[in-house]
């Protein structure tokens, strides 16, 4: 069976601390989701970088674990 995933998902995040979930920055969830859905349809890997706007620090996105490092 074949599905097809919509882009424009919006991913969010908790904060270990609050237990409270944000939004990613919408200049990143673009690529969060087409990876996503790359990994989904088999095509791509488990895992993507980021690096937030004005943030000097990169994260790692595991959509297998469901966790930002």
């Amino acid at each position: 069976m074949h599905v097809d995933l919509l882009l424009n998902c919006s991913w969010y995040v908790a904060d270990g601390n609050a237990a409270e979930w944000t939004r990613y920055d919408s200049t990143v969830e673009p690529s969060i989701e087409q990876a996503y859905i790359s990994y989904r349809r088999g095509q791509g890997v488990s895992q993507i970088g980021i690096t937030l706007p004005n943030s000097p620090y990169s994260y790692i996105v595991d959509f297998v674990k469901g966790t930002q490092k």
